[in-house]
Parts: C-alpha cells; sequence; structure tokens
C-alpha cells in the first residue's frame, strides 16, 4: 500500500496548491486607477527636490505611470536620506532616454524587501497637450511597438515554468487571500459574539 498511499499524498498536496493557487487568483488589492496600463521597460532618470534617481519604468497609460527605483548598490546611510526625500515628496520629474521632461504626483509607493527597492504609482501632470501625447505614445505607441510589448508580456513558459509560477502565486497570493478570509471570519464572528453580549446585558437592564 506504500505506493497508492504516496500517489494519495502527492495528488492532495497538488489540489492543495492549486486551491490556494486559485485563492491567489481571487485575491486583487484595491486599485486607484481609472484605465488600464499597458507593459513597459524604458529606463529614465527620476528627479525628487533636485536630486537624480536612476529608474525604469514597469507600465503606463494616457494618465499615469508605473516606475521601479532600486537603492541596494548605495549605502546604509545615503538609502536612508533617500527614503526621506520620496517620504517627503508628492511631485517629481521624469525625464526619458529621447530627453523628454514631464510632471508627476505621487499616487502611492510599495516598499520592497529591506527597503532596497520602491514602486512608484505615479499620475502625470500635463503642462500642454504635446505632454499628453507624448504619454499616450509612451504607453501605446505604434502598432509594432504594441506588439512587442505584449509579446514581451505573454512570452511562452516551459512547464517547469508554469508550476512554478503557480507555487508562488498559490504560496504568496493565496495565503494573503486565505488570511484575509480567516480575518472576516473571526470579524464576524467577534462582531456577533459582542452583539450578543451587549443585547443579554440590555434585557437584564430592563
Amino acid at each position: 500500500m506504500h505506493g497508492a498511499i504516496a500517489f494519495v499524498m502527492i495528488w492532495a498536496t497538488l489540489d492543495l496548491l492549486f486551491l490556494l493557487a486559485a485563492l491567489g487568483v481571487l485575491y486583487e488589492k484595491p486599485q486607484r486607477r481609472s484605465e488600464p496600463r499597458a507593459w513597459l521597460d524604458e529606463e529614465l532618470v527620476l528627479w525628487v527636490k533636485g536630486r537624480p534617481f536612476r529608474a525604469r519604468a514597469s507600465d503606463g497609460s494616457r494618465l499615469g505611470i508605473g516606475v521601479d527605483i532600486g537603492f541596494s548598490e548605495l549605502d546604509a546611510a545615503t538609502r536612508q536620506r533617500a527614503l526621506d526625500l520620496f517620504h517627503q515628496a508628492a511631485i517629481v520629474t521624469l525625464r526619458f532616454a529621447d530627453g523628454k521632461v514631464l510632471q508627476a504626483r505621487i499616487e502611492n509607493r510599495q516598499w520592497g524587501p529591506r527597503k532596497q527597492h520602491l514602486h512608484l504609482g505615479l499620475a502625470y501632470r500635463f503642462a500642454n497637450i504635446q505632454d499628453e501625447r507624448y504619454a499616450v505614445d509612451l504607453a501605446f505607441g505604434d502598432s509594432a511597438r504594441l506588439q512587442e510589448n505584449l509579446d514581451r508580456r505573454h512570452q511562452g513558459k516551459s512547464i517547469l515554468g508554469a508550476l512554478a509560477h503557480i507555487a508562488v502565486l498559490a504560496v504568496i497570493e493565496g495565503s494573503k487571500n486565505l488570511w484575509w478570509q480567516l480575518r472576516n471570519l473571526w470579524d464576524l464572528a467577534y462582531g456577533a459574539m459582542g452583539r450578543t453580549l451587549r443585547h443579554g446585558k440590555t434585557k437584564e437592564l430592563t
């Protein structure tokens, strides 16, 4: 029976993995975007209060852009000063590789592990119609560039790569969804218990 037991254990493990992956797909964080963003891979320089930082655009739309900044090459003191700047700043300046400059407002900040990486969600502040046209061209461009971005985003994966992606989705997003569900159940149960106790005390007083 050892072979049958091992087979059932492996199958049950896969079922648990797929279940957590399904929970991960259903788990969505609140988003403030008013329209979808296209995948990007553009180098740029981001200026914050007169200081330049090398950055890379990860996605963009007509109204905003996502930017990734790495701090791993900085020493601890310099990194802390840079983090303080981004904590305090509200408006940044983006200088792209072709020399175009756009102003943007910081909408949200997402810190990576040990604060060695920062993802900024930025909303453009257009000065004229040319700035808006540039933002549209940057995000979507012509049909060839749009197809190139789609091919990069939806590149084929091997079977092992797909399984690894499912495992990461299950462990990270699935665990978050499971924790969210348990916390909501606890809040509901605790709230119902509190209402029952308060109702009982009210009946005793009357």
